[in-house]
């Protein structure tokens, strides 16, 4: 026996397993497999719930996949089932005599489009600083249009059992 276990004993320390004094019961080595085979069951369904695919989650309930743009710092998001793609803005075509927040047209394929600014439209801190911006090119009723985006981040998934309705005064728009 070594010195450090001699010595445990000797001071009433015990490095395993601690048993109360006034225990009246004897553990038995058996006892310790419920344990086991309860937290393995736990682990299992962990190990299940984890290596299941996003796409399993939504099974049970519809989702709204979102493009996520920034906007001034902020961040919106438009439903790719709209979206037809993403261009870098190159050149834009002034429009004279446009509402202000029609940035120009820009000539895709062969197609012109009308590109938005809406920063512009919803009155948010503009720039000016086109060169980085880019184009999303949204496609609704047979019509394109383009807006006017500082980044495009990524595609999101919404749950629709967790979306809300659009406030009264966006009714429309």
């Amino acid at each position: 026996m070594s010195n450090a276990s001699q010595n445990d004993k000797e001071s009433g320390q015990n490095l395993g397993l601690v048993i109360p004094l006034n225990h009246t019961e004897l553990l038995h080595p058996n006892d310790f497999d419920e344990d086991r085979v309860a937290a393995s069951q736990i682990l299992h369904e962990r190990a299940i719930a984890l290596a299941r695919s996003p796409n399993d989650e939504n099974k049970a309930g519809e989702c709204l996949e979102v493009v996520e743009f920034i906007l001034s710092k902020e961040h919106y998001g438009i439903e790719t089932a709209y979206l037809r793609e993403i261009h870098p803005v190159r050149q834009l075509a002034v429009l004279p005599g446009a509402p202000s927040f029609v940035s120009g047209l820009v000539s895709i394929r062969g197609q012109i489009i009308v590109v938005i600014n809406l920063k512009v439209f919803f009155d948010l801190p503009d720039d000016k600083n086109i060169e980085r911006q880019q184009v999303l090119i949204v496609e609704s009723e047979g019509r394109k249009v383009g807006f006017l985006a500082d980044a495009v981040q990524h595609i999101r998934r919404f749950p629709l059992d967790d979306l809300r309705s659009p406030l009264p005064t966006l009714t429309g728009v």
